[in-house]
């Protein structure tokens, strides 16, 4: 099914967008907050905000008695209710069957707006996310995108992981989580996103109930991510090496991104990323590295947006005997005359048109993908809108931007396995 949610007209002062699914039995909904890690700093240490996302499930004004209340209610009825945090925002969700969303709202409402904060819930919590670290660091891969952030804007606010680390979290007493929820969350900066079988008006009359809940502060107004000032200059040519104890090797070459792009240039790139790897194991990518070279069983194509630039490259795990021929093949994908050919553009079209029609009819993953275009791109659109854009790109602007990207400006990563 097609994605199309509709921004409601509402008194309350607050984005809302509904996507209305009949036929279905369930909602999902969330509450997006445009507080992330990247504010960390402004009032603590690395880890404050994700810290602060845990704390309401150990309780909250109306829900005291923590976990049971929350997840444990919801469960009850089949339903899942949890949190997120990036380092642009955090997002209160629920999915939940149709007869029971007044109850889940109300729930991830209070879980935003009222959480009870103790003394004994905070440090609990922090005991929890310092395991949490541990199970980011037991694996390669999560420990890539832990330790990423810090070797490519070291420094910056988007520069340490979103969870912290073990000597942040115990910098902080929790006395700042209190001071965090004063200094960043205001009606300002959310917005509520909902997908399921649910009518307008409804929806508005339950929110009636509860939006004087929300604190306002008057903030600034946030509703996308925001830019933390200029990100630290980009390492062209450089090659960064990270001895680990993996048993295998993490290969990253990374390109930077404009410091500024429109939209659209934003859907132009993601047809080029998606003329290397779009197909799977028929992709160029993949047929290079897995089928003819040998060099991998998984490679993929990475990609992170932050107002004033960011990166997009590939990423292969590999033995670490394989990582200077990973690099080669690597600049040969980029050199191959599928990714400039009109024959590759039709397919990675029909292709991407072809996984929206085929997409499951699920209110969770519509709902996920709204917030993630909300936060990623400041706008929601349509299937249909990105489509159209989709459809509009020509081969001459394919190889324009083929053409522009060379290996000798990326900064390749090496976390290298013993």
């Amino acid at each position: 099914m097609k994605m199309n949610f509709k921004k409601l007209d509402n008194p309350f002062g607050i984005p809302i967008y509904l996507e209305h699914i009949a036929g279905v039995s369930s909602v999902s909904m969330s509450w997006t907050m445009f507080v992330g890690s990247a504010d960390d700093e402004s009032v603590g240490a690395p880890g404050l905000y994700h810290w602060f996302e845990h704390i309401p499930f150990r309780g909250t004004v109306k829900y005291p008695d923590g976990y049971k209340a929350t997840k444990g209610y919801v469960s009850k009825y089949g339903g899942s209710i949890g949190a997120k945090t990036s380092p642009h925002a955090t997002t209160y969700h629920t999915h939940v069957p149709v007869t029971i969303w007044r109850e889940a709202l109300s729930t991830i409402t209070d879980l935003m707006t009222q959480p009870l904060m103790t003394d004994r819930a905070m440090s609990a919590e922090r005991d929890i996310i310092l395991q949490e670290i541990v199970r980011k660091k037991s694996a390669l891969r999560s420990f890539v995108a832990y330790e990423l952030p810090r070797i490519l804007w070291d420094g910056h606010a988007f520069g340490h992981p979103v969870l912290g680390s073990e000597q942040s979290l115990q910098s902080m007493q929790p006395h700042i989580l209190r001071e965090a929820q004063k200094a960043n969350y205001d009606r300002s900066r959310c917005t509520f996103v909902v997908s399921g079988n649910l009518h307008e008006s409804e929806l508005l009359s339950e929110l009636d109930t509860l939006q004087a809940l929300i604190p306002g502060r008057g903030l600034s107004a946030r509703h996308a991510a925001v830019a933390h000032g200029q990100l630290p200059a980009w390492k062209t040519g450089k090659l960064t090496l990270r001895e680990t104890a993996y048993n295998s090797s993490m290969v990253l070459m990374l390109f930077p991104l404009p410091t500024h792009v429109e939209l659209w240039q934003k859907f132009e790139r993601r047809v080029v990323e998606n003329m290397f790897d779009f197909g799977s194991l028929d992709a160029p990518l993949y047929r290079i590295l897995r089928e003819e070279r040998n060099l991998a069983y998984s490679v993929e194509l990475v990609a992170c947006d932050v107002p004033g630039g960011g990166y997009w490259g590939f990423c292969v795990e590999t033995h670490p005997a394989n990582t200077d021929a990973v690099i080669s093949a690597l600049k040969d994908v980029l050199l191959g005359p599928d990714m400039v050919s009109e024959e590759r553009l039709t397919v990675v079209k029909n292709g991407l048109r072809g996984s929206i029609d085929i997409r499951p009819l699920d209110p969770a993953k519509h709902r996920e993908l709204a917030v993630n275009r909300l936060v990623n791109n400041g706008v929601m659109y349509s299937d249909e809108e990105y489509m159209s854009y989709v459809d509009s790109v020509q081969i001459e602007t394919v190889r324009r931007i083929i053409q522009n990207v060379s290996s000798a400006d990326a900064h390749i990563v090496v976390f290298s396995g013993a």
